[in-house]
């Protein structure tokens, strides 16, 4: 199976001969694309995403009785407003958790940004991927119209459940930029439904292009449940008979409303900069469209701030270097020394600022206890320079750095030993001379 781009220019009263985008192997065929995954840019360039079946890097996750399923999320581009479709290029892969299970089918969603004043033409893609063994909903960027993309990243912003229970699996994401540059996302969550079935719309946003992003909200007080109050279950009955002439008839019942929440959901920013979220909600006991309307305060900026926005990005040319990092058993924190050097051969004006853009633990909720501002993605903190500049092979003073985590695992669980307490990532801003 191949996909097939039509293209017209009078209004769709007539259509050309389709563009054909072939599978990426000879043994797979392309699948789930649909309108939410096809963005146009403002050259007229048009970006689409699709799904293709790929063998999951390493060993794909399974659990009983799901079986693992891998996956790749890809772009295609026509440069020619339809007429061709260029080769493919993989954002990541991704695995599926296939049968009978409210976890993901590996759908994504893909938007761009329409024209903001610092990502003008970025792409971004969220989709539902199993990789860690439940369903989660991860994110990538591209900022060249799909040539190259970010590292792949967990932006559901939930904690496993403790064995045995296994979930909760997260899915259906859409995405919508706004034409400030703000992004949204909005999935189905089931961090409060223990029956792995049920779930609520959440919805984040990212101020800065999809480097962090702000905790997520749930859009409705009342979740979708398997069997809603006063729902009227419709069943599905059909006779058959027996092998044999004399063998008896059997009737079965079976349930028409099959559990999971289908392939269904919206996201669209008004001309206002407000988002729309749409969902399906079964509390008047039948499957119905409900619809929020979302405002976010802020623009997207360049690294959050306007203060950074104007600095340069030299990560590239600096390391941190950590000593005499202790663990507090006690209180779940890590106590350390942190300095900036410069690795380059240029000379770095300060005072250099360190912004946190994830933090992750194996164990459980990390964040970041002394900063100058924030805790979690976003939280910067700031490290003093010589006044003439970090000269090359120069070093910052040392600040002191304190990181926790709210336990939901334990060191050693289930056969598993967790040795990775705490991991961050970061970006370091200076001046240039």
């Amino acid at each position: 199976m191949g996909l097939f781009l039509k293209r017209s220019d009078d209004g769709g009263e007539t259509w050309e001969a389709p563009a054909v985008r072939l599978s990426e192997t000879d043994r797979s065929e392309i699948t789930a694309v649909t309108p939410d995954r096809a963005v146009v840019l403002s050259d007229g360039a048009v970006v689409i995403m699709y799904r293709t079946p790929e063998d999951f890097p390493g060993e794909a996750p399974s659990r009983p009785p799901l079986a693992a399923k891998g996956l790749a999320q890809y772009v295609t581009t026509s440069i020619d407003r339809g007429r061709t479709l260029t080769g493919g290029t993989k954002i990541a892969n991704l695995a599926m958790l296939h049968g009978f299970t409210g976890a993901p089918a590996g759908f994504g969603s893909l938007a761009v940004d329409p024209g903001s004043t610092f990502f003008k033409d970025r792409l971004y893609a969220a989709w539902g991927d199993a990789r860690t063994g439940r369903s989660e909903i991860w994110f990538s960027y591209s900022e060249d119209t799909g040539a190259t993309w970010s590292p792949p990243r967990v932006v559901s912003d939930d904690q496993p459940w403790r064995p045995p229970a296994v979930g909760p699996d997260n899915n259906m994401p859409t995405l919508a930029v706004s034409k400030t540059g703000v992004v949204g996302l909005m999935w189905y969550d089931r961090r409060e439904n223990p029956d792995n079935i049920g779930f609520y719309p959440r919805f984040r946003a990212s101020l800065d292009g999809g480097e962090t992003w702000l905790p997520s909200v749930r859009l409705t007080e009342i979740p979708n449940r398997f069997e809603a109050p006063g729902q009227i279950i419709r069943l599905r009955p059909w006779a058959t008979h027996a092998p044999g002439a004399s063998g008896p008839l059997t009737v079965t019942f079976q349930r028409h409303w099959w559990p999971v929440n289908g392939h269904t959901a919206g996201l669209a920013a008004d001309a206002d900069s407000a988002f729309h979220a749409l969902w399906v909600d079964n509390r008047s006991g039948i499957n119905q469209v409900y619809t929020a309307r979302i405002e976010v305060d802020g623009a997207g900026l360049r690294a959050g701030s306007q203060a950074l926005a104007t600095r340069d990005d030299v990560t590239a040319l600096v390391t941190i270097e950590i000593r005499d990092a202790v663990l507090d058993r006690e209180n779940n924190a890590i106590v350390a020394y942190a300095r900036v050097r410069n690795t380059s051969r240029r000379t770095i004006g300060g005072p250099l600022v360190v912004r946190l853009l994830t933090i992750t633990s194996e164990l459980g909720a990390a964040r970041l206890t002394s900063p100058d501002r924030g805790q979690n993605e976003g939280a910067t903190w700031t490290l003093e320079t010589p006044a003439n500049g970090l000269a090359p092979r120069g070093a910052t003073t040392e600040h002191v750095i304190r990181l926790q985590w709210s336990p939901v695992r334990n060191v050693m669980e289930g056969g598993d030993v967790r040795l990775n307490l705490i991991r961050f990532d970061a970006r370091i801003f200076g001046t240039l001379k």
